[in-house]
């Protein structure tokens, strides 16, 4: 999948004897307040519309759409988001989640919960004691670190889970080549065996 900004979109090239049947949710990640399902043929099937952009989501059991909006202008960080947002069939906002940290990925569980990967800006003690890195000019001061917050249905926090609390200094030391504005980078949530 790819995109361009010169060329027609739509269905490129089909091979029915290695395609599953069945639709795909087409998000674009980079702009746009649409998320699309479309069909086998490369037709649109449904759409979702989100005045604060649908950056990417994906489809739960009931048929609404989980999705991350887009990250504010202002923000340093590419893969953030204003905002997790649940969408009826009809575009209307069912449940939302707002954190100005909020970055990347997150997932809904079974109970109902949703686990969102968010930056958290680490303590001075902790911060002061990470090895590595290299401190630019336009260093913010803080260094920030993974954090994953479960927030349940009512939107008060279930559980938290603090990467900087798991790590050893000694043994996880920044890239000589990376900015000390972050200690991890985490992109990505998944549930394994039950466990995160």
């Amino acid at each position: 999948m790819g995109w361009s900004e010169h060329h027609k979109i739509g269905l490129v090239y089909y091979a029915p004897q290695g395609c599953d049947r069945g639709c795909t949710l087409f998000c674009n990640s980079f702009g746009g307040n649409y998320a699309y399902l479309i069909d086998i043929d490369g037709r649109i099937c449904h759409q979702w519309h989100s005045p604060e952009g649908i950056g990417y989501g994906f489809l739960l059991p009931n048929g609404h759409l989980l999705l991350r909006t887009h990250a504010p202008q202002e923000s340093p960080d590419p893969g953030g988001a204003a905002a997790l947002l649940e969408l009826d069939w009809d575009s209307n906002v069912v449940w939302e989640h707002r954190s100005p940290l909020m970055h990347l990925d997150f997932e809904r569980l079974s109970n109902g919960n949703t686990l969102v990967l968010q930056w958290a800006v680490l303590p001075r003690d902790v911060a002061s004691q990470v090895q590595g890195g290299y401190v630019s000019e336009d260093h913010p001061g803080q260094m920030v670190g993974d954090l994953i917050t479960e927030v349940t249905p009512a939107g008060e926090v279930a559980w938290e889970w603090r990467s900087w609390e798991h790590l050893k200094y000694e043994e996880d030391i920044i890239c000589p080549m990376e900015n000390r504005r972050e200690w991890t980078h985490q992109n990505a949530l998944n549930i394994t065996g039950g466990k995160t």
